[in-house]
């Protein structure tokens, strides 16, 4: 599996902390991945998990309430891979593009990062871990 330097594609934009479930749904085979979330950004997010699939992979998501509800809905390509420590903290997961959204997913990222922002919380860094 190939491993991207953590920092290569990866956005610079404003990340947001987000926990939530997210399933990822892959085209061959039908594979899926059930997941939460790290944090995320108008261009992208990071996903916590084991599963990591290789860099290039793409895939349906969707990202739901407590209540079950669609939160955020659309396509992303797996753009580098985080290898956790423990002695570190770093999470294991994956650094997600997104390819599209929907109008009213953008509208649901914008707000969220805003509001993270308004709430003077730190930003992430470009390893997928709070900074």
């Amino acid at each position: 599996m190939k491993t991207a330097d953590s920092s290569a594609g990866c956005p610079t934009a404003e990340r947001a902390s987000l926990d939530r479930s997210v399933r990822l749904e892959f085209p061959i085979f039908r594979d899926f991945i059930e997941a939460v979330t790290g944090n995320i950004s108008e261009s992208g997010m990071f996903i916590r998990t084991t599963a990591v699939r290789e860099v290039g992979s793409e895939f349906h998501f969707i990202l739901t309430l407590v209540d079950g509800g669609t939160l955020i809905e659309g396509t992303g390509e797996v753009v580098w891979l985080s290898v956790g420590e423990k002695e570190s903290g770093r999470s294991t997961g994956m650094g997600v593009r997104f390819l599209s959204l929907g109008r009213e997913s953008v509208e649901l990222v914008r707000s969220n990062v805003a509001e993270h922002g308004r709430l003077g919380r730190a930003s992430f860094d470009l390893d997928g871990e709070s900074g």
